[in-house]
């Protein structure tokens, strides 16, 4: 039930974010899905850090970056 709720969410926000990277405390991580010419997802781009350093207004200033990558990436495929 725990990986609906969190694939659920990140559908809904449409970035994945985890804290607590691997097990560590005090790290996290933000991925975004690079889709492929159907809509598929086919890759993704991730960001791993301190957590205290990828949160808050950071934290979306990232996806934001993440997301227009991924498009980049998009258009070649």
């Amino acid at each position: 039930q725990r990986l609906r709720s969190l694939v659920a969410r990140t559908r809904e926000q449409g970035y994945a974010h985890y804290e607590g990277v691997a097990g560590v405390e005090g790290y996290s991580a933000v991925g975004v899905a690079i889709r492929g010419a159907a809509g598929d997802p086919v890759a993704s781009l991730s960001v791993s850090a301190i957590s205290s350093r990828l949160a808050g207004q950071r934290l979306q200033e990232v996806v934001g970056l993440l997301r227009s990558e991924a498009a980049e990436v998009e258009k070649l495929l």
